[in-house]
């Protein structure tokens, strides 16, 4: 084997080459590093818009449980008033049947 050969088959790496390779792979992962991350304008542009977007959604959830609330206030009146008038019948039942029993009472004992 002779000495061309050899080194064919080991190349050495000298101090330039091995300092082109790391500054290639450095300048890849700093690529890789600011696609990530962002300036401060980006956040400033994004929260504002963010900003709006939430606005909007609690407009319009606060719209949905207004409509909500109504409904069910007036089920809460519609039941109040409907126990209401439950009890008074429920009342003047009690009274008939103790008025039938007195009337019977009175209808035997002649």
């Amino acid at each position: 084997m002779n000495e061309n050969d050899k080194t064919k088959k080991d190349p050495v790496v000298t101090g330039s080459i091995l300092e082109q390779k790391l500054k290639k792979a450095f300048d890849k992962q700093n690529e890789r590093n600011l696609a990530v991350f962002v300036t401060k304008q980006d956040l400033k542009e994004g929260l504002d818009g963010l900003g709006q977007k939430m606005n909007w959604k609690f407009d319009k959830l606060l719209t949905t449980s207004e409509k909500i609330y109504a409904k069910l206030e007036k089920k809460e009146i519609e039941g109040r008033a409907h126990d209401y008038l439950h009890k008074s019948t429920e009342d003047k039942l009690a009274n008939h049947d103790k008025r039938i029993v007195n009337l019977e009472k009175t209808v035997l004992t002649q």
